[in-house]
């Protein structure tokens, strides 16, 4: 993933208007932990945070966990395409 590119958690949040530590008290987790969803492509592991971010965020669990199969990928792949 190149630095400053953005994927999953961090765009369907911006796209809503929330702040990350608004979506951290909603989904029961701390801003440090919804931090590394997003920056470092981490992904939530337990099915009731996954339940959350998707009825907040208005996505399916299936699509949730694409983006982070996708971060993986760019990572792995030092962001080539």
């Amino acid at each position: 993933m190149r630095l400053g590119e953005e994927f999953g958690i961090a765009v369907y949040r911006k796209n809503l208007g929330l702040k990350r530590k608004e979506l951290a008290d909603w989904v029961g987790v701390t801003y440090i932990t919804l931090s590394r969803w997003e920056n470092l492509g981490v992904a939530p592991q337990k099915s009731s945070h996954v339940k959350a971010l998707c009825d907040i965020l208005g996505c399916s669990s299936q699509d949730l966990i694409k983006t982070f199969t996708i971060e993986a990928k760019l990572s792995n792949d030092g962001g080539q395409q």
